[in-house]
């Protein structure tokens, strides 16, 4: 279809065409005049990130999680949710209007109220998140224009409240938790510092006992020492006795006098027993006097050898006595070890104990205050404020959006009977759908003026062929 066809099809049907654009006007008239007028309020609030509220060496999770990208969605499922709505409905105070609670007997509903009328409002509620930014949108669209605006800022002003609440509630918890665990851990200290203390007065130890380990480990130090040199004196005396204390006897002047003494008699006897017999008066009494020699000599060296028994039996009681010393005070420092590892070990648990409580203190201070914390991270951005203007299209730009719609289902309709009604409205249809080569044609009727002056157009008249000619 050529633009000329179009034409002559819209010329044609022109009637149809009007009559459904006045009809959509007509409607559109009636859409205006009798269906409600709508207003729509928005409040805006702003979601911040929440700062840290918990102590922690590996950091706090919830800042993460706030920023993650379904972090928002969450947050317009909670404005949505039955518990904002019901706080927004206290707000509005319905449970107390007459009207409503008369509207909530005649409705029959088995809920109870607040969920009833928090339904009832989240028919009218559209949550709308910024892709942008933080910012979320609660529009509320009523036939009120007040009563829109009032209903966005209390969901506005309920979602912040109820953000609060669901800050509050795992913190009060907590709270809850960290007393119960302060009490019993500090019940555990109490009982561990008393049994601290009557560790240490069973085992009579005392700070400065304590203290006084390294000097009783010095002093068996000392001990074994002085038992060392004493076993080595010991074995020396020993041997001195064992060996009849030759060494004493060899370097002791009584007995080297006596051994000079005898050497000289017996020289004597032998030189008078050259010239004279044992009988003889100066021989025999050089033989009595060397046995006088001798036994004093064997006198002397018994002497030495009991000087030197009895120097070897005190140094073997010196070396017992130093030996009992060693291990009584061997006996003492492991008691005395052992006694303090348990107190070590009791005093490392009190300070523990004493740690852990300090810690827990500190939480469940912490928590305590932001359980009784009002603040939020929600922020109401922008209020709501009473709409001077119904929502959607004004009522002129409506009734022309209607026309032109109408005007298009008007020449689509034409088409579409066009096509079901097929007509040649021109000679170039004719020679389309019939193969008929046009001849000539009849423009139109001769005007009654021309008539009479006998006057006729050659533009009237028809055309010759070409065949005629030829």
């Amino acid at each position: 279809m050529n633009p000329m066809q179009f034409v002559l099809v819209l010329k044609a049907r022109w009637r149809l065409i009007a009559a459904i654009i006045v009809g959509g006007i007509v409607l559109s008239l009636l859409w205006v005049a009798l269906v409600p007028r709508t207003y729509s309020a928005t409040a805006q609030v702003l979601v911040n990130v929440r700062q840290s509220s918990s102590v922690s060496v590996d950091g706090d999770p919830t800042v993460t999680a706030q920023l993650q990208p379904d972090y928002l969605s969450t947050q317009v499922d909670v404005i949505r949710s039955n518990r904002v709505g019901v706080a927004a409905v206290k707000r509005l105070k319905m449970l107390d209007d007459a009207d409503s609670m008369q509207a909530y007997r005649e409705s029959g509903s088995t809920a109870e109220p607040e969920i009833f009328f928090a339904q009832q409002l989240s028919g009218g509620l559209k949550v709308v998140p910024s892709s942008s930014s933080r910012v979320i949108s609660i529009i509320y669209s009523s036939r009120n224009p007040q009563l829109a605006a009032a209903v966005a800022n209390a969901y506005a002003d309920a979602y912040r409240d109820i953000s609060v609440d669901l800050q509050r509630e795992p913190e009060r918890q907590a709270t809850a938790w960290y007393d119960r665990s302060v009490a019993d851990l500090g019940n555990r200290l109490t009982q561990a510092q008393a049994t601290l203390s009557r560790r240490r007065a069973e085992l009579g130890l005392t700070a400065t006992n304590e203290a006084g380990g390294d000097a009783d480990d010095a002093r068996l130090l000392a001990l074994a020492q002085q038992l060392a040199g004493a076993q080595g004196a010991q074995s020396v005396q020993n041997a001195r006795a064992a060996g009849g204390a030759l060494p004493d006897a060899l370097s002791s002047p009584v007995i080297q006098s006596l051994q000079t003494d005898i050497a000289r008699a017996e020289a004597q006897r032998r030189q008078l027993s050259t010239f004279a017999g044992p009988n003889n008066v100066d021989y025999r009494q050089l033989t009595n006097q060397l046995a006088t020699l001798r036994s004093e000599l064997a006198k002397q060296r018994a002497i030495v050898a009991q000087a030197a028994a009895a120097s070897s039996a005190q140094s073997n009681a010196a070396s017992q006595q130093l030996r009992g010393a060693v291990d009584a005070q061997r006996s003492r420092v492991i008691a005395s070890q052992r006694s303090r590892g348990e107190i070590t070990a009791l005093e490392q648990n009190v300070t523990n104990l004493k740690t852990t409580y300090e810690q827990l203190v500190a939480k469940q201070a912490q928590s305590t205050l932001l359980g009784a914390s009002n603040q939020s991270n929600i922020l109401l951005l922008s209020p709501a404020t009473k709409p001077t203007a119904p929502a959607g299209l004004p009522d002129a730009l409506k009734i022309i959006v209607v026309a032109l719609l109408a005007t298009i289902i008007g020449i689509v309709a034409a088409l579409a009977l066009e096509f079901l009604d097929q007509r040649l409205r021109t000679p170039e249809d004719a020679e389309i759908w019939l193969g008929i080569p046009n001849l000539g044609g009849v423009r139109g009727i001769e005007a009654p003026r021309q008539r009479l002056l006998g006057h006729v157009p050659t533009h009237y008249l028809p055309k010759p062929s070409q065949e005629g000619v030829a």
